[in-house]
């Protein structure tokens, strides 16, 4: 095996602590300032926190028609039950232009359709019923993902793209050609638009539909994201178009949710320039507005990584009350009640999480961390393993086992692992503490080397506080009498070469 380490230890001299994600807190996350907290509380203090748009399975309710099911659905597409697909794709317009609440449930039928992947039996639902509005609007609904795949595709393929794009706009102009109250065909003439990053092209879409059907929200929500800021790019178009749905919002109450599509945006923009503060205040704005996952997820991650953890305590509480068996949000909590000090609350909740996600890396991830801070090692490593059976390369796993083997005194486990950690990222410093706190321990000089440049280069780090001084400890004690050539595994690792 490659001497990795060996050779390029030396590299942490000046290196930057680099964040991992989610699961561990990057070094960069001071707490809110207090003018910055104000300015949170004084945009906050605008965002209305009532009406909240209704959430979708309170719209299915009220609608009282029962949504389509999808195997239900793609059955009879496949047995070329042509007549009940109309059929029912009819019913749920007409309930519709009744009750708004009842706008999902199209969304809903063309999804299940789409889910086949299978243009066949949509072009001979075409064939044998050409006056088939809902048959033309799933085959757009095909082809604007067609747009999509070939815009992924390796090499680029706009030009194929935008062959799709012709394909989905002539069975757009079909569909609402025979039935202009449909809206299925233009939101998905938006979202192909949008794939091509045509936005202007989205917007006289958007136009054209809302001259129709000025309620309609899932049609403005689609323009919505085809429209989402890029870089150096700002979200007043955004905020523009979900101002102005607000006039129909009496009849549609769906479209205040808009408002928080906008305030969301707002918040990547806002974090995009640093503004920090102003983004948990967007945040907090959106999920005012409704209930989205991303939304909780990204306002209870930002006041956790600031370390506000009774304000991100108060905003899970909130999550947790638009959806109670959240995993998710389980997990946040069982982390954050650690922060708070009630160690035994925050495992119980974290076990929570992990029965309703026990295949969630993130999720075993946090009871792991939580366990291994509680002592719990043995039931630290069956979590870092767990995830390592499911994503062998996932870095928080990988760090978890090799810190905790270390804390067991199990060097010689531990290296494998410290190696894989330095792989994947050798910019995290705390790995280098550990390889360095390794080596000595198994008699090898090269250990005290390495955590000489460690402290070197992680001493102005303020989470690496107590591993630089458990590392000046370590240097002050007397090296063990061992020979690294009796030692198998460090031999495996870097042969018996000093570097």
């Amino acid at each position: 095996m490659r001497r990795l380490w060996s050779t390029t230890w030396v590299a942490l001299w000046g290196v930057v602590a680099w964040g991992c994600g989610p699961e561990t807190e990057p070094s960069n996350a001071p707490a809110l300032s207090a003018p910055a907290t104000e300015a949170v509380e004084a945009v906050v203090a605008q965002a209305p926190p009532s009406p909240r748009a209704p959430t979708t399975p309170a719209l299915v309710e009220q609608c009282g028609m029962p949504s389509p099911e999808m195997e239900t659905t793609q059955a009879q597409l496949r047995a070329g039950q042509f007549n009940a697909l109309d059929d029912q794709h009819a019913r749920y317009l007409e309930a519709y232009l009744e009750d708004r609440a009842c706008e999902p449930h199209l969304w809903v039928l063309s999804e299940w359709i789409e889910r086949l992947h299978d243009v066949e039996p949509l072009d001979r639902w075409v064939a044998e019923r050409p006056k088939s509005w809902a048959a033309r609007s799933v085959r757009a609904a095909y082809w604007r993902n067609e747009v999509r795949n070939r815009i992924a595709a390796p090499g680029g393929g706009e030009v194929t793209a935008r062959e799709a794009l012709v394909l989905a706009s002539r069975d757009v102009e079909a569909a609402v050609q025979l039935e202009y109250r449909s809206y299925l065909a233009y939101g998905h003439a938006i979202e192909a638009l949008g794939a091509l990053g045509d936005r202007d092209a989205v917007v006289a879409m958007l136009n054209r539909v809302l001259g129709r059907d000025p309620a309609n929200y899932g049609t403005r929500r689609r323009a919505l994201q085809a429209l989402w800021p890029r870089e150096g790019e700002d979200a007043e178009r955004l905020h523009a178009i979900a101002r102005d749905a607000q006039a129909e919002a009496r009849r549609a109450p769906r479209l205040i949710y808009l408002l928080g599509y906008a305030s969301a945006a707002q918040a990547e923009v806002d974090e995009r320039a640093g503004r920090r503060a102003e983004a948990v205040a967007n945040f907090r704005r959106a999920v005012g507005y409704g209930y989205h996952h991303g939304w909780h997820n990204s306002l209870v991650s930002r006041l956790y990584w600031a370390r506000d953890w009774s304000g991100a305590a108060e905003a899970i509480e909130f999550w947790l009350s638009d959806v109670p068996d959240d995993a998710t949000a389980m997990s946040w909590q069982g982390l954050t009640l650690f922060r708070l000090d009630q160690p035994d609350a925050a495992l119980q909740r974290l076990d929570q999480s992990v029965s309703l996600l026990p295949d969630n890396v993130w999720i075993r991830n946090n009871r792991g961390m939580v366990r291994d801070w509680t002592k719990n090692y043995e039931g630290a490593l069956e979590d870092w393993h767990h995830s390592l059976g499911f994503e062998p390369e996932n870095l928080t796993a990988v760090a978890g086992v090799a810190s905790t083997l270390g804390t067991l005194g199990r060097y010689e486990e531990a290296i494998p692992y410290i190696e894989k950690w330095i792989t994947l990222n050798p910019n995290w410093p705390n790995a280098w503490f550990h390889l360095g706190r390794a080596l000595q321990a198994l008699g090898d000089p090269r250990g005290a080397e390495i955590l000489a440049a460690y402290i070197e280069s992680a001493q102005s780090i303020p989470r690496e506080e107590w591993y630089v001084n458990r590392a000046r400890t370590l240097l002050a004690e007397p090296p063990l009498p061992q020979d690294p050539a009796e030692l198998p595994g460090l031999a495996r690792l870097s042969g018996t070469q000093n570097p």
